[in-house]
């Protein structure tokens, strides 16, 4: 048992959420140790003063409406994986705003025999109009 743990589950143990043995366990620390029995003081302490304000009561229609909005903005959002575009380096050509300049980049790169005077005024163009049409107007 360390003082971390203790700091995660203190609201689980407020909220009478612990199993038995971790209680027992999260007691048992914050008798040995005056830090984490300072912090489960003043957790206790705000549970008091959160639980002795008044209750405001939620209509039923802007309870059901709040879950919609919930539920939406869950299935609309996408999860953020920090290493995603590694293992998945088709996500990144999945965005919308990317394919713009993914095609432009394509385009200068096909055209590497060509004169190169020639391909780099194909490439600025390009990338003028990759840019424009991707919303990435200056």
């Amino acid at each position: 048992m360390n003082c971390d743990w203790v700091r995660e589950n203190i609201s689980l143990y407020l909220y009478q959420e612990l199993a038995d043995d971790a209680r027992h366990e999260l007691e048992g620390h914050a008798s040995r140790c005056a830090e984490c029995a300072e912090e489960l003081a003043a957790m206790r302490r705000l549970h008091e003063e959160m639980s002795s304000l008044p209750q405001l009561e939620v209509t039923p229609n802007f309870l059901a409406a709040s879950r919609v909005r919930l539920s939406h903005a869950l299935e609309i959002t996408e999860q953020r994986r920090g290493w995603r575009w590694v293992l998945d380096p088709f996500a990144l050509l999945r965005q919308a705003k990317f394919s713009p300049a993914l095609a432009a980049i394509i385009f200068c790169r096909g055209l590497r025999r060509r004169n190169r005077l020639d391909v780099q005024a194909e490439c600025r163009v390009a990338l003028r109009l990759g840019l424009r049409a991707g919303g990435f107007d200056r």
